[in-house]
């Protein structure tokens, strides 16, 4: 959308800074599999995409397993899968590096906990690229609940129609829209929510707003 304008960047991580839905799927799989349970990638990645948080709880209830074993198991594998393997989306940097070039803040919205966030966020090397980061192991509410957002603007006294929140699932953006911001769909995930723009392509992006 040639002209879009905005200086600061609300980001969700899986799914739109990172490539990290395989790892997730994978560890999910590997989680089912050591219990007997078998079920298609294909719908594992398609639930968590849409949430990652009801994926857990439907899944044991399917197969008849203990959520908070399942819970517990999928967190061992997905902490040994290598952090090298799950990778920032190409564009990622470069569009981090002008929201701070031109005096606005990069701020992560998340429903992972920062005991895995901040790991792999420094292990790709772009950890100091943020000025903050809250998740739902800070007590906050999960999205579409805006208290996310709307505590990070209050922080940082943001100007909400200069600020943008880019997310891969309507959940991202129902909580953008709820803070009175704008709001950005990555990816072509089905979603509910008409999001302000659409980004496939982050080099893309880049080539288009101001």
């Amino acid at each position: 959308m040639p002209g879009f304008t905005f200086k600061n960047i609300i980001w969700d991580v899986d799914g739109t800074l990172f490539d990290t839905y395989p790892a997730i799927s994978a560890a999910i799989l590997a989680a089912l599999a050591e219990q007997g349970a078998m079920i298609e990638r294909e719908i594992v990645t398609k639930m968590a995409m849409t949430s990652l948080g009801n994926t857990l709880p439907e899944l044991a209830d399917r197969f008849k397993l203990d959520p908070e074993h399942l819970s517990i198991r999928f967190n061992f594998f997905l902490d040994g899968t290598p952090l090298g393997s799950q990778r920032p989306f190409p564009g990622v940097r470069s569009l981090l590096r002008r929201v701070i070039r031109n005096n606005g803040l990069n701020l992560i919205s998340t429903h992972r906990g920062q005991d895995s966030l901040i790991p792999l966020l420094k292990y790709h090397r772009i950890n100091s690229f943020f000025a903050d980061k809250l998740t739902t192991s800070d007590g906050y509410p999960r999205k579409p609940d805006p208290a996310m957002f709307n505590e990070l603007i209050a922080r940082y006294h943001l100007k909400r129609t200069e600020t943008l929140a880019i997310g891969d699932r309507d959940l991202d953006l129902e909580a953008g829209k709820a803070a009175g911001i704008q709001t950005a769909l990555f990816g072509q995930a089905p979603i509910k929510t008409e999001p302000d723009l659409f980004i496939s392509d982050y080099r893309e992006f880049l080539r288009m707003v101001n």
